[in-house]
């Protein structure tokens, strides 16, 4: 049996207890699907997760990061098609999804992730 009716503010609990408001949480890029352990993640010279925080979360709907994110590397490789949420230390997986478009990077660059460019929600 699915789940199919959740309330606004069960869903902002549910959201705000993954990813708390105003903390310092580590953002990462994926070339494949993360699934439920952050798999696929990019690798390469100079790429690292970078810390971001998000926002309060309303309706279980919460954006970030609230400053630009960069990640650079000098040896991309492959299609990124989703990111990925940890907690601060980088070492737990809180969540994840797909990019709204796929980007294929040349070898040498960085890549933004612009303010509010990430959407998480709870949603029944």
């Amino acid at each position: 049996m699915a789940l199919t009716y959740l309330t606004s503010a069960t869903a902002t609990a549910a959201m705000t207890a993954i990813v708390p408001d105003s903390t310092n949480m580590k953002i990462s890029l994926h070339t494949g699907s993360p699934g439920n352990t952050g798999a696929n993640e990019c690798a390469g010279t100079g790429y690292a997760k970078q810390t971001g925080q998000f926002g309060p979360c309303s309706a279980g709907v919460t954006t970030g990061p609230n400053t630009a994110v960069t990640f650079t590397s000098t040896a991309w490789s492959g299609t990124i098609g989703y990111f990925g949420v940890w907690d601060n230390a980088g070492t737990t997986w809180k969540c994840g999804g797909a990019l709204s478009a796929s980007l294929t990077p040349p070898a040498s660059c960085s890549i933004v992730v612009a303010i509010a460019g990430i959407s998480l929600s709870v949603q029944g």
